[in-house]
């Protein structure tokens, strides 16, 4: 189950890494792994990668994507 995040966050989201006590980027092959282990499912531990990797991009380019205007709808 995917649960859309439409606000903005203010803080960074809690890596996966942390979850496990570990700083470690969380790969397909290791969300599988976990899902077993923690009886959850895969797509949990790679949407919180996922949420990390972006919220962390937005920050690095924030002045770039600030110039980036919309496309005018037609």
């Amino acid at each position: 189950m995917n649960i859309p995040n439409t606000g903005r966050r203010k803080r960074q989201p809690i890596h996966p890494g942390e979850m496990l006590r570990e700083r470690r980027a969380v790969s397909p092959s290791l969300a599988l792994r976990l899902s077993r282990f923690f009886g959850n499912s895969p797509e949990f531990w790679l949407n919180a990668q996922h949420t990390v990797d972006l919220w962390q991009a937005e920050r690095a380019h924030l002045k770039e994507l600030s110039k980036i205007h919309p496309l005018a709808k037609a």
